[in-house]
C-alpha cells in the first residue's frame, strides 16, 4: 500500500511538472533582426553584363519568387515574359521615373536558404545605375527592397502556418497523454481504494478467526468430555 501511494505521488508530480514545462516554452522568442541588403552590382545577363539592383531573399523558393514577382509588376502595369533564365516585363510604368516607360529583366537564383534575385532597368538606351541616375536609382532601391521584404514575411509566414499546424498535433497528441495519465491516477486512487478496503476486511477476518479458534477449542473440550463421560459408564 505504501508503494502504491508513493508511485500515485511521484505520477501526479511528474505530470505537474510536464505541464509546467510546456507553459514556460511557449514564452515569445526574441526577435531575430533580418535586414534585406539591396546592393548594386553588375552582372551578365541577355543584353551582356549591366549595373542591376540585387537582393538576397531568405526563407524563399525561386518558383514562389517569380510567381510573386510577376503579379508584384501588375501593380506598375507590366507584364511579365519568362524565358529560360531571366523574365522580361515589358514598359513598366514607375511614378517615380516620370512618364518614361521602363523595361525590366529579373533573374532569379536558388541559394542556400533561400533566393538571389538581380533587377536589371533598362531606361531606354542605358540601363540604371547609381552614378547616372541617382534619383531613379532610389525609387527602384526601394521597390526592390518593397517586393523583398513582402516576398521574405510571407515566405516565412508558410513556415509559421506549417509550424502551427504541427504544433496543434503536438498539443492534441500531448492532451491525449494527459488525459491518459489523469485516467491511471484516478484508476490508482480507486485500487489504493480498494486496497484499503481489503485490509480493514481482513483485518476484521482475522479477528472473526481468532473468536471462533476460541470457540472451536471451547468445543473440543465439551466433545472430549463427552466422550469420556460416555466412556465411563459401566
Amino acid at each position: 500500500m505504501r508503494k502504491i501511494l508513493i508511485s500515485f505521488l511521484i505520477l501526479s508530480g511528474t505530470c505537474q511538472w510536464i505541464i509546467a514545462q510546456v507553459t514556460d516554452k511557449t514564452a515569445p522568442a526574441p526577435v531575430q533582426r533580418i535586414v534585406l541588403d539591396v546592393q548594386e552590382s553588375k552582372d551578365k545577363m541577355s543584353m551582356g553584363v549591366q549595373p542591376c539592383l540585387k537582393v538576397y531573399i531568405p526563407e524563399v523558393a525561386k518558383e514562389d519568387v517569380e510567381r510573386d514577382l510577376a503579379k508584384y509588376m501588375k501593380s506598375y502595369s507590366s507584364k511579365g515574359d519568362a524565358k529560360k533564365t531571366e523574365t522580361f516585363f515589358d514598359n513598366a510604368q514607375i511614378k517615380a521615373f516620370g512618364n518614361n516607360l521602363v523595361d525590366i529583366y529579373t533573374i532569379t537564383e536558388q541559394k542556400a536558404g533561400g533566393v538571389e534575385l538581380k533587377v536589371f532597368f533598362d531606361l531606354g538606351g542605358a540601363f540604371l545605375s547609381s552614378g547616372n541616375h541617382p534619383e531613379q536609382f532610389k525609387a527602384a532601391e526601394d521597390i526592390v527592397r518593397r517586393f523583398a521584404r513582402e516576398e521574405a514575411v510571407a515566405g516565412i509566414g508558410l513556415q509559421i502556418v506549417a509550424a502551427q499546424k504541427t504544433l496543434d498535433l503536438k498539443m492534441k497528441e500531448f492532451d491525449n497523454l494527459v488525459r491518459q495519465d489523469t485516467a491511471l491516477s484516478r484508476k490508482i486512487r480507486e485500487s489504493q481504494a480498494i486496497i484499503d478496503q481489503a485490509v480493514i476486511d481482513q483485518q476484521a477476518i482475522r479477528q472473526s478467526q481468532d473468536t471462533k479458534k476460541t470457540d472451536l477449542e471451547m468445543q473440543q473440550e465439551l466433545l472430549q468430555g463427552l466422550k469420556a463421560k460416555q466412556a465411563g459408564i459401566e
